[in-house]
């Protein structure tokens, strides 16, 4: 996430030298927009204890902090202020350790290597627990870095101090310490370097102060108000910012305060302020979860990981219950999701994913189990889901992008495909074939999958064919010389030539099915049957599996057999 930062003034760099002095440890002045004579008496109010405890602590000139605050935060409005706590640019550095220092927030500014070409350049700036952390931050700086030395001569006379800051390189820019200077003779900030002040507390009114007093005050985890009320996180939004934490407000949520853990989370991320949108709730905690709604999702917090939940997978869970509901709480936040393009959140029981075709449907306890358990490979081929569960005859069912998933009795099976489609076409669980038993496998140089009274086999050659119980139970029966000869189905189960038979084609022989019995021909017996006219001949319908005869095979029908040789390949039949 990259935010691009308000500047009125920008670094240059003026030699290579310095470039190299400034190597260690760099400061962005972001400018000091101007401010109502309310907000900056607030501000300054605000800071000055922070900025005198420094100067006890480094020798930092309380005037000199409070101005380069001014300057370098906007008057506390800039995004690294609001959200780092961090009221001067210093950027972060590994081989520069800071006791106050937090982390590093990245933010977006134009660098003038070249003064006459500025770049745009990412860098890492510090960020901290509080604003009093910031302060204290600064003065451990200056103090203790040695190019900075000189100033120190001059901690009693603030405008030498900063003059010397400046030609130093602390900022490049030969004006930064007339800035400064007139800052501190404009706000007369020179009298904080010898007053002693007191910490009075700035007053928070309408709305946000309501709030904020109903929760503690000076003394809530928010501590004290820093400024006047800005504008919020979100478009619409209004809010306050605080030592540790903000108080934002909005039409559609109210007042609500964003602090401690929470705060800690979601002042890192623009993207994520953006999404979930104005805050609804105080932070409350559920189930040892702690959480707190927006208007556009939820920010959760279990066993030491940030779960949040937004956006459509948030509006899908929420009819579903939420943290209560069917799926229980989030267990991830937000990730990609199984397939390209798509999002997904897991949850205690559960998944929800989420792609701009199938919008947001969540996996429920079983199924989402059985699809986390299913090879990469299997995955790609059933997608994902494109619907709710839903019920159906003998079971549930969850239609996928590559096909239909069906539960029952603790078990899941993936139709898909071409198999799928024609079991669709013959009525799915409420047809002839029933709950589907068996996920599709390789069988007989093709494919099959099993249901309930029967199977449905598909090869390029053959097609998509069904085969009922009786035929089917047979056919699988049979040793796999029997069905290699056979092949696979390549038309449907239908009425033979004479009455009470039924009869299916594969595709190298029939099966026939009559008195509860089946009996098949294949091969070149299977050939010689047909061209002498099958059923309705004088040899009737099949009564005796091909067998071995001295020098060939045979097969028996109700008026003869047929023989073959392996002598010539020939084929004859013989009538009883």
């Amino acid at each position: 996430m990259v935010n691009t930062l308000p500047h009125t003034r920008h670094l240059r760099r003026v030699t290579a030298l310095l470039t190299l002095a400034l190597a260690l440890t760099t400061v962005a002045v972001f400018g000091a927009p101007p401010a109502r004579a309310a907000d900056t008496t607030r501000f300054i109010t605000a800071v000055a204890p922070m900025a005198q405890q420094a100067q006890r602590e480094f020798r930092v000139p309380a005037s000199v902090s409070i101005a380069q605050s001014i300057l370098e935060s906007g008057w506390g409005t800039s995004s690294l202020a609001v959200y780092a706590h961090a009221y001067f640019g210093i950027k972060c550095k590994t081989d520069y350790a800071s006791p106050y220092q937090l982390g590093c927030m990245d933010k977006s500014s134009l660098e003038y290597y070249d003064p006459n070409n500025p770049t745009p350049v990412v860098s890492a700036f510090r960020t901290y627990r509080s604003a009093g952390d910031s302060f204290s931050d600064h003065g451990y700086f200056l103090k203790n870095s040695s190019r900075y030395a000189a100033a120190f001569n001059y901690s009693g006379d603030p405008d030498n101090f900063i003059r010397e800051v400046a030609k130093a390189g602390y900022a490049t820019d030969p004006g930064y310490a007339d800035y400064i200077i007139r800052l501190m003779r404009t706000y007369n900030l020179y009298a904080y370097d010898s007053a002693s002040t007191t910490n009075q507390p700035v007053r928070v009114d309408g709305a946000i102060g309501d709030k904020y007093y109903a929760i503690g005050g000076p003394s809530s985890p928010l501590g004290f108000a820093i400024g006047g009320e800005v504008d919020g996180p979100v478009a619409g939004s209004r809010m306050t910012v605080f030592n540790k934490g903000i108080l934002p407000w909005s039409p559609s949520g109210g007042a609500h305060p964003i602090m401690t853990e929470i705060w800690s989370h979601y002042r890192y991320s623009q993207s994520l302020r953006e999404v979930l949108g104005p805050v609804t709730s105080d932070a409350y905690t559920t189930n040892s979860t702690l959480q707190q709604n927006f208007v556009g999702g939820r920010i959760t917090r279990t066993n030491g990981s940030w779960n949040d939940v937004y956006g459509r997978i948030f509006v899908r869970w929420t009819a579903l219950g939420a943290d209560r509901g069917l799926l229980g709480k989030p267990t991830s936040t937000e990730t990609a999701g199984p397939v390209a393009g798509s999002r997904m959140n897991r949850f205690a029981v559960g998944t929800i994913i989420w792609s701009p075709q199938t919008e947001a449907q969540a996996l429920l306890p079983g199924i989402s189990a059985w699809y986390w358990n299913l090879s990469t490979s299997d995955r790609r081929t059933i997608g994902i889901p494109r619907s709710a569960e839903y019920q159906v005859s003998g079971g549930i069912a969850q239609n996928f992008t590559g096909g239909t998933v069906y539960w029952r009795d603790g078990r899941a099976v993936m139709v898909y495909g071409t198999i799928g489609e024609r079991y669709a076409a013959l009525g799915g669980p409420g047809g002839q074939l029933g709950f589907p038993t068996r996920q599709e496998f390789g069988f007989n140089g093709g494919r099959v999958t099993d249901f309930g009274n029967g199977s449905i086999y598909w090869s390029p050659a053959t097609g998509a064919q069904p085969v009922w119980s009786g035929i089917n139970s047979w056919y699988r029966g049979r040793p796999p010389a029997v069905q290699s000869g056979l092949g696979l189905p390549s038309a449907v189960e239908q009425d033979a030539e004479v009455p009470g038979t039924r009869v299916q084609a594969y595709a190298g022989g029939r099966i026939y099915w009559y008195d509860l019995q089946a009996h098949s021909v294949y091969g070149s017996i299977g050939q010689k049957y047909a061209e002498f006219g099958g059923a309705r001949s004088q040899l009737g319908r099949p009564t005796v599996e091909e067998y071995d005869i001295p020098g060939g095979r045979a097969t028996g029908f109700e008026g003869g057999r047929i023989e073959f040789s392996w002598r010539d390949y020939s084929t004859r039949v013989i009538l009883s």
